[in-house]
């Protein structure tokens, strides 16, 4: 971006590109205007330059994932979006929709509400608003899960500072009876209340609003990893294919960790819980930590505590 080789996040559910205001990517204003450099190997294009502003922020969610800014919904507005997770790549291009439709594949009707997807979802037979967001790191995750049928529910505390839009010290996961999202149904699975009606502040001290608040939920990372997504955001028509052999989680998880494997909060409901805030998880199950394991642990876990490497067996 402007020269420079910078980490992004394409992130679905925010309206507004954004960026850290403490880098030297951003001049001293409010709005900016940039150039982002887009290379496509499918459609053989080269590099493509594609304008878009971008708002500037301080906020611990960039250290926390590890980037230099987000890339909003403005800048997908206009294009037909490919996110291919399996094989890393994102692609925005003007062609049709039906050129990249394959078989098997769900197809689907989105609206758009500042510049971010929003469809009907399912839970427990009860019907919800939820946004597309490749920039949550959960599987379905809800502001509250009072209201939809569960079967067993844990509270978790720490530091949870990765949520752009504020912190939170606790938060909770809760087994529902089902869920149907983008064609799939799934039985006794796990969701998150982490999406939570937060405000943040922009780089001069003004008050920006969760376009999130007129959502109830969040399809995130874990649910979209192992699948294809295209969106096109002029038909406001999309489809979705999973790859076979993807398992939800059905249990409760012990900890949250970071992208770096530190635990940031501990399941408080689950009776002498051997994990404590601070430890880092060093390997899950003999192989070593991804960020596929910071939500969903169920295996032996080898982690560092105090200089010490320790080896937890699963009892929960």
């Amino acid at each position: 971006m402007d020269g420079s080789e910078v980490d992004l996040c394409w992130d679905t559910g925010a309206a507004m590109s954004v960026f850290d205001a403490s880098t030297n990517l951003l001049p001293k204003q409010e709005v900016f205007l940039y150039w982002l450099k887009v290379y496509s190997k499918s459609f053989d294009q080269g590099d493509n330059t594609i304008p878009f502003a971008a708002i500037g922020m301080h906020s611990d969610i960039f250290n926390t994932v590890g980037v230099s800014g987000f890339i909003g919904g403005n800048v997908y507005e206009g294009n037909l979006v490919i996110f291919d997770f399996p094989g890393r790549t994102v692609t925005l291009t003007n062609r049709r929709l039906d050129e990249f439709l394959s078989e098997g594949a769900y197809r689907f009707r989105f609206e758009v509400v500042d510049h971010v997807p929003i469809i009907k979802i399912s839970v427990g037979g009860k019907q919800f608003v939820a946004e597309i967001d490749t920039g949550s790191d959960g599987l379905v995750n809800f502001g509250s899960m009072e209201t939809i049928p569960y079967t067993d529910r844990a509270e978790f505390r720490g530091d949870l500072g990765w949520d752009v839009f504020g912190k939170r010290d606790s938060m909770a996961e809760t087994k529902v009876r089902s869920i149907e999202v983008l064609g799939e149904r799934v039985s006794d699975v796990v969701l998150d209340d982490r999406f939570g009606r937060y405000h943040t502040t922009a780089a001069d001290g003004t008050k920006i609003t969760n376009v999130a608040d007129r959502f109830d939920a969040s399809i995130g990372l874990k649910f979209l990893e192992n699948g294809v997504l295209v969106l096109d955001y002029r038909t406001k028509q999309g489809f979705w294919k999973r790859h076979q052999g993807v398992l939800f989680p059905n249990y409760i998880a012990p900890f949250l960790c970071a992208a770096d494997g530190k635990i940031v909060a501990v399941n408080v409901s689950l009776k002498d819980n051997p994990f404590h805030i601070g430890d880092r998880v060093l390997k899950v199950g003999g192989e070593p930590f991804s960020v596929v394991d910071s939500h969903i642990v169920n295996n032996r876990v080898e982690l560092l505590r105090d200089g010490t490497v320790m080896t937890i067996e699963p009892t929960w």
